[in-house]
């Protein structure tokens, strides 16, 4: 329980902070680029890589996912322990194949979720395209944070199995 308790003093504010942090820096995405907006980089013909205040609203957007993405990785840090000790309580045992069915799941969950998001999204009057974006990424960073963790737990799954297997050999 302290472990616990210690894994949540620490965790909490880090999630906090990253996620003012990803906050703030979409806040930047949708002011800075407005004051440098028109000047185009010379020798650059591609639109729109060629427009300084796109190029400021790209490197701004994809540093606020990437807090973005790190505050959901220490939320579902704050959860795993959460759902061990509940399931623990119930009598399941983690494996790598419950977990990597777990892990299948979430991969779905997230995108039924994030199409549901853009669905939704499209409402918003003038920033339906920029929302669509933002759940895109966001659904995107999940969806490979569940990738590795899926392969991570087949890997431990299947060395699992070839060691049973030499043993019995």
């Amino acid at each position: 329980m302290e472990k616990w308790r210690a894994e949540l003093r620490k965790r909490i504010p880090q999630l906090v902070f990253n996620a003012i942090v990803a906050f703030f820096f979409y806040l930047m995405s949708n002011i800075m680029p407005s004051l440098v907006r028109g000047i185009t980089l010379p020798g650059i013909t591609i639109e729109p890589f060629n427009d300084l205040g796109w190029l400021m609203w790209a490197f701004l957007f994809v540093v606020s996912m990437a807090f973005a993405a790190n505050t959901l990785y220490h939320l579902i840090k704050l959860i795993d322990p959460v759902v061990s000790r509940f399931t623990s309580k119930l009598g399941i045992k983690p494996d790598p194949a419950k977990r990597v069915l777990q892990d299948v799941t979430y991969i779905l969950m997230a995108i039924v979720v994030s199409e549901a998001l853009s669905i939704l999204a499209e409402g918003v009057p003038g920033y339906s395209h920029v929302l669509r974006v933002a759940i895109s990424v966001v659904a995107l960073i999940i969806i490979i944070m569940l990738i590795y963790d899926l392969s991570k737990n087949i890997y431990k799954y299947i060395e699992e199995k070839i060691d049973a297997i030499v043993d019995r050999l």
